[in-house]
């Protein structure tokens, strides 16, 4: 079935149907009229792609059931719509082709911190994810790694520990990225907690041997009474000085 976004596109490309010189978004308002099963469609001429003979257009074809590749009755429709006495210009040679899959699965670690639940974190991480992979569902459209990292990064998310893909996933002419399983878990320890744990410990020891320093120095040079920083002297008027030997 079609969806809203669809719709919408062929709605734009509408206006390029009016030409009658076999532009690239007439073909393709034309493919995506063919039948509601067409997901998206790409057509390409010579300067497109090099390998296409001069005269000759391919038009490749998604589909919306299961992985997207089309099956043979629907190439048949679109190929019979594009092929129209009335839509095909003359010198045009026109062949339909199912898109080619580039299959691939997010795999990842996400490293939670201490306030939502590490399920229902990792849920709305896989929805998202999810979403972004049906959105770039399409022809010609590549999987951005960036993309990928801002899906995982959820409220609740404080780092992403990417194991797959690890760079972005170019289509190239006729080709489509497809998510076959987004297979997640989930960490509590914070990559940063072992560094600022060490930095605590520089802190506390540090202060240890302050406090340790002061109080040798009150042992040995600070009068009777003294706190060990002169304030009973200071308190008299005087600045407190160790004792001679």
């Amino acid at each position: 079935m079609e969806g809203d976004d669809a719709f919408r596109l062929r709605i734009r490309l509408s206006w390029y149907a009016r030409n009658t010189a076999g532009s690239i978004q007439a073909y393709e308002y034309f493919a995506l009229s063919a039948d509601g099963a067409v997901r998206d469609a790409k057509a390409y001429g010579p300067q497109e792609d090099k390998a296409i003979s001069p005269g000759h257009v391919e038009v490749y074809v998604l589909s919306n059931d299961g992985s997207g590749v089309p099956g043979q009755a629907l190439l048949d429709t679109v190929d019979a719509a594009l092929n129209a006495d009335f839509i095909r210009p003359l010198t045009d040679y026109v062949v339909v082709k199912a898109a080619t899959l580039i299959e691939y699965a997010v795999t990842a670690t996400l490293i939670t911190g201490s306030g939502p639940d590490a399920q229902a974190v990792m849920a709305a991480a896989k929805q998202a994810m999810q979403h972004y992979a049906d959105s770039v569902h399409r022809i010609g459209v590549p999987l951005s790694i960036a993309g990928v990292y801002k899906a995982l990064k959820q409220p609740g998310v404080e780092d992403v520990t990417l194991t797959a893909p690890l760079e972005t996933l170019d289509a190239g002419t006729g080709e489509a990225t497809y998510c076959t399983a987004i297979p997640l878990t989930t960490s509590s320890a914070s990559r940063l907690g072992a560094p600022r744990r060490d930095y605590y410990r520089l802190v506390i020891a540090a202060a240890e041997r302050l406090v340790a320093g002061a109080g040798a120095f009150c042992h040995h040079g600070c009068h009777a009474g003294d706190d060990g920083y002169g304030l009973s002297e200071r308190k008299a008027g005087r600045h407190a000085l160790p004792a001679a030997g």
